[in-house]
């Protein structure tokens, strides 16, 4: 900090070069030698004590000599007396930096102010905080370090931070029209590093934009070459767009960067959208709550981790597994090997797409978790190749919980197996995983840690019992067991045998003890938070004998708890036996609810759901009428949204575990339903939630039959059925005239899909206005401006759809997120087809990830449709073959066959062959005749041209659309039916073969 007179007070450490100390703005000398190594070390880990044993290790690299932790001491007076005694503490048998200024934390707060800046539009402000982080750098990261195996990860990701600052000041430069300034840094910054695109991309915009448009292609050309030659790549596609747009001088290129990074100052990759809602992060290791001893010899075999393809350690439980990893962790934080994503597992990961999840969150990883352990562990591998040569460990932590033959268990399998040579699977628990681990040990790529590993050696059982002050005998009868041995040094019984868990909870009041009970029920969730302490706190006080304080202070002093992040509990599961007879079977019931409904606040479905099964078990499911409704209310909420926001398998996963537990009861056929639905059983789906439609209308509940006949219509929609979805919309405004409002807002969205299905697309956005989305939630809300956009771009009103189609992305969830972000991507495609294929590859992806069948088979669709459009034959019709497949396996859904039969129209007009364009348009409108519907858009071009049955259809359509009116102008024209059209519509409305023969006959086409 700054004093009054300017000058800095206090003790600030650089080590961005050269390692600096100074002390009230005095650079004080640090002479060479370990000492100023092992102040770099406290430096790096200053938030957090780093551990004697940690120091050692770093210092002489795995291998200290005899007097190695007295010299240490040496170490750490030197440094104490070169910053001052107070900011060096000890703590916990390590030290730690105090009150120290370093110069990594202004870098990384610099960043965050630019993050700050930028976000809210503040250029001026970004471009000061990233000159600022910049100003810090007086060489490499750890430089006098270089060969030092502790100082290697941290110099590799600062010196990565430095040149993203740059290439984001760069993009910053350029927005303000300092092009030609930049050029000689950017080529001076090229010589170190050649293949570094983005700042390749930005060099090429500097000299196009200085009017040096040869230079700029010159400087493409010259690192295809070089990445052709070393590598056998060539690059990306976002520079081969920015080559595109500067060959053909797009006026793109002459406004700021803008967009996204990846874009290269062509445009935004993505526009009015974030991407999918984004997972969440699971954490890292706890820290418990009482003093333990450190165990060096056990981290040293756990450091073999990032060797090692597969690090198990498996014992019992109390054991101290989690404890062993979290120290490894923090060890690993000191003196970096590589990095550690910790993955701790609950008895939800039994479901491949929630292990999954959690896996893909702790890598940082956004989007939609893909549809099979397949499709996730590509996901995962591609990641973590992503980012080599940094070695990165996956922790599975209770690994134990992914039980034998489920999802979860395969996904570890098959993750193991497919790991990139950069990536480690290390798992922790009670049993040994289902892993291959016999060829694994042959080649000396297994490290194992098992019970007898972990058991407490003499010298570490003296060594515990001197730190919690306690005789060594009183230990004896604990034989090693690290969780008895802990029993034993709090509680004041003799026989650890009888595990004194009644003299341990003897010396508590009744509602400490009942509080404790209340929350070893929910061991099975990551942590109690104050939310879930809150909600079960009323359960504990009918104890009525005292008051209770917060989470910390109930569990204050006792073994076998860890505190998580945020200052919450977690349990071990060994207290659950001792606290049992607290809480009747009725009050464990309350308490998986009144935690349940806490977590259903949050959206967490499933977590909500296991507790709430867990309540029905608790007292018979028959007479516990409290439970049964809970359960019931979490379908009816679960199944409310259009797109049910959980995985295919979570949603098989509840099923299975309800098994014939409210048999009969509407809830239960609904989610047998939306089973159906998630595993694209579009026939039962439909016949089970009309079922549940008519069970809940008897019962008098007309929002739970609202919420299935809203699926049963947009099935009906999916499917073309006109006749089930005529029969549905019925039902559905006899609910809406009795008052339910959700019958009314899917009724009237039903009216405007149907609108559009039958070309009354004016009407469909007259019937979309009158309705009031103000506190509609977000699903329905998506789903009413796709609707929007839908019938807006058959109307031609493209900027409209645009509009339309960004608030559909934005108020998304993550299941129909990829079907609004394609309807953000058709728009687009309207004003303009050649950017958009490639926001198209996106989507497709995104479709792919979600396992939606219905919205991957309508994005290969207008994928390939419009590769064909464009005249990229070859790439179209590798897509084909896919249509193709889904057709043939879906014989009783027309979707997939109308899909198809368009897109073969589309490849014969690309090849020149107009005769079997013709064949297949008529069999797209033999398809459709059920419902009336013309092949608008694009395809009315097609039908227009080939189909005299339809051109009167489509003359009348036009004369509302003028993307229509344009495009049958040309087509007009083309066919000798017209004259030659007046201005110059956009030439994207006409398919690349069509436009060649345009020009060909001397019209010509501007673009």
């Amino acid at each position: 900090m700054l004093a009054a007179n300017g000058v800095f007070s206090g003790v600030r450490l650089e080590l961005l070069g050269g390692v600096r100390v100074f002390v009230n703005g005095a650079e004080v000398a640090l002479q060479r030698g370990r000492h100023r190594e092992l102040l770099a070390l406290l430096a790096l880990r200053s938030s957090v004590p780093t551990s004697t044993v940690a120091l050692l290790d770093a210092l002489w690299e795995g291998e200290p000599p005899a007097s190695a932790e007295s010299t240490l001491y040496g170490y750490i007076s030197l440094v104490r007396k070169a910053i001052g005694s107070t900011h060096v503490v000890s703590v916990g048998g390590g030290y730690q930096l105090a009150d120290v200024t370093i110069d990594l934390h202004e870098v990384a707060d610099n960043q965050s102010a630019a993050d700050e800046a930028l976000a809210a539009g503040d250029a001026v402000l970004g471009r000061r905080a990233l000159e600022r982080a910049l100003l810090h750098y007086r060489g490499a990261a750890l430089g006098e370090f270089a060969t030092r195996t502790w100082a290697q990860p941290t110099a590799v990701r600062y010196e990565e931070l430095r040149l993203v600052t740059l290439e984001r000041l760069n993009d910053l430069r350029l927005e303000a029209g300092e092009h030609a300034r930049l050029i000689p840094e950017l080529e001076e910054l090229l010589t170190s590093h050649p293949f570094r695109e983005r700042l390749v991309a930005q060099l090429m915009l500097a000299l196009y934009r200085s009017g040096r448009q040869a230079e700029s292609l010159r400087v493409y050309a010259h690192l295809r070459e070089q990445l052709v030659e070393a590598l056998g790549i060539e690059p990306s596609s976002a520079l081969s767009q920015l080559e595109d747009a500067i060959l053909l001088q797009k006026s793109e290129l002459d406004r700021p960067l803008g967009g996204e990074p990846s874009s290269y100052g062509v445009r935004p990759s993505r526009v009015g959208a974030g991407g999918p809602p984004a997972l969440a992060h699971r954490g890292e290791p706890g820290t418990t709550l009482l003093s333990t001893i450190e165990r060096p010899h056990l981290v040293r075999m756990l450091q073999q981790r990032f060797r090692s393809r597969l690090t198990t350690v498996v014992a019992g439980p109390g054991f101290g597994k989690s404890t062993l990893i979290a120290e490894a962790w923090r060890d690993n934080l000191a003196a970096q090997r590589g990095t550690d994503v910790y993955v701790p597992c609950t008895p939800l990961d039994v479901n491949a797409s929630h292990f999954g999840e959690g896996i893909m969150a702790a890598l940082g990883l956004s989007g939609p978790v893909p549809p099979t352990v397949e499709a996730i562990v590509t996901s995962i591998t591609r990641a973590l190749a992503l980012r080599a040569p940094e070695h990165i460990a996956v922790i599975v932590d209770d690994s134990h919980l992914l039980l034998a033959d489920t999802g979860g268990e395969r996904l570890l399998a098959q993750l193991l197996a497919a790991l990139p040579a950069n990536g480690h699977l290390v798992t922790a628990g009670r049993r040994a995983p289902a892993l291959n681990r016999t060829r694994l040990r042959s080649r000396h790529e297994l490290t194992e840690l098992v019970e007898s590993d972990l058991r407490f050696q003499p010298d570490e059982m003296q060594h515990f019992a001197r730190i919690r002050g306690v005789a060594v005998d009183r230990l004896t009868d604990a034989d090693g067991w690290p969780a008895l041995s802990e029993l034993a040094a709090v509680a004041h019984g003799e026989t650890v045998r009888e595990y004194l868990w009644e003299e341990v909870l003897a010396a508590m009041g009744a509602s400490q003890r009942r509080m404790l009970a209340c929350m070893s029920l929910l061991d099975q969730l990551d942590a109690v938070d104050a939310g879930l302490y809150a909600a079960i706190e009323a359960i504990a006080l009918r104890a009525d004998d005292d008051v209770l304080a917060g989470p910390l202070e109930v569990v204050r002093g006792l073994p076998l708890v860890a505190l998580a992040q945020h200052g919450s509990v977690r349990m071990h599961s060994l207290w659950r036996s001792p606290l049992a007879g607290e809480l009747s079977a009725l009050e464990a019931s309350e308490v998986y609810i009144a935690a349940a409904g806490v977590l259903q606040s949050r959206h967490e479905f499933d977590a909500a759901f296991h507790l709430l099964v867990d309540a029905l078990d608790a007292v018979s499911s028959t007479a516990n009428n409290a439970a049964a409704a809970a359960v019931c209310a979490l379908i009816t909420e679960v199944g409310r949204p259009a797109h049910p926001p959980l995985a295919a398998d979570v949603l098989a996963g509840w099923d299975q575990r309800l098994g014939d537990r409210l048999a009969g009861v509407p809830e239960r056929v609904m989610l047998a339903g939306l089973v159906a639905r998630a595993a694209d059983d579009t026939e039962t789906a439909m016949r089970l939630l009309g079922d549940a439609a008519e069970a809940f209308e008897s019962a008098d509940d007309l929002e739970g039959a609202a919420v299935c006949l809203s699926h049963v219509g947009l099935l009906a929609f999916w499917r073309s059925d006109v006749v089930r979805g005529t029969e549905n919309m019925t039902r559905l405004h006899a609910l809406a005239k009795r008052g339910n409002g959700h019958a009314q807002l899917a009724f009237t969205i039903g009216v405007a899909m149907t609108q559009n299905v039958f070309g009354q697309d004016e009407a469909a956005l007259v019937t979309l206005d009158s309705i009031d989305l103000t506190g509609v939630d977000d699903d329905w809300h998506s789903s009413a401006e796709w609707a929007r956009a839908t019938s807006l771009l058959v109307l031609g009103r493209g900027d409209e759809a645009l509009r339309s189609a960004r608030v559909a992305v934005d108020r998304a969830n993550v299941v129909f997120w990829p079907e609004a972000e394609g309807r953000r991507v058709e728009a687009m495609s309207y004003l303009d087809l050649e950017s958009a294929i490639d926001d198209w590859w996106r989507v497709l992806a995104s479709s792919r990830a979600s396992g939606v069948n219905h919205h991957i088979i309508g994005h290969v669709g207008q994928l390939c449709m419009a590769l064909l459009w464009s005249g990229r034959v070859t790439e179209g019709q590798s897509l084909l073959i896919e249509l193709a497949d889904d057709a043939q396996r879906r014989p009783a859904d027309p979707y997939p066959q109308i899909i198809f039969d368009v897109t073969r129209a589309y490849e014969s007009v690309a090849l020149g062959d107009d005769e079997s364009a013709r064949r297949w348009l008529q069999s797209v409108r033999d398809r459709t005749r059920a419902h009336a519907r013309t092949p608008w858009g694009r395809s009315a071009v097609l039908a227009y041209g080939l189909l005299d049955e339809m051109r009167d259809e489509i003359e009348a359509a036009a004369k509302s659309s003028p993307y229509l009116a344009q495009s049958t102008q040309w087509v007009a024209t083309l066919f000798g039916r017209g004259d030659r059209p007046h201005g110059a519509p956009s030439a994207e409305v006409m398919p690349q073969r069509w436009r060649e023969r345009l020009d060909l006959s001397g019209i010509g086409v501007q673009g």
